[in-house]
């Protein structure tokens, strides 16, 4: 393995949530930071970043998650390299 594999390997490690790293997340324009545990899929994240904005009373259903340049996640993936998710109601909720 050279010089650079080990330096791109230990970088991948480090963006790992699952050794320690915060995500930050945006739930309807707040910023909230969150530490998973490991195990934690994005729907854990979200929905903890959810009750820390005071927004968890609202069922999980009505939320989407995107990534910071809008794709739609998974609610049941594991975050891998994520380090921003963006959690907002789905279209016509709560209006």
């Amino acid at each position: 393995m050279s010089m650079d594999d080990r330096r791109r390997t230990a970088d991948a490690a480090s963006d790992s949530p699952a050794e320690g790293g915060r995500i930050r997340v945006i739930v309807k324009g707040h910023a909230v930071n969150v530490e998973p545990r490991p195990g934690w899929t994005i729907g854990a994240i979200a929905t903890a970043a959810r009750w820390s904005a005071g927004c968890g009373s609202v069922p999980f259903d009505n939320w989407e998650i995107r990534t910071a340049d809008g794709w739609l996640l998974d609610p049941y993936a594991q975050p891998g390299a994520l380090r921003m998710l963006v959690v907002n109601l789905l279209a016509g909720v709560g209006a």
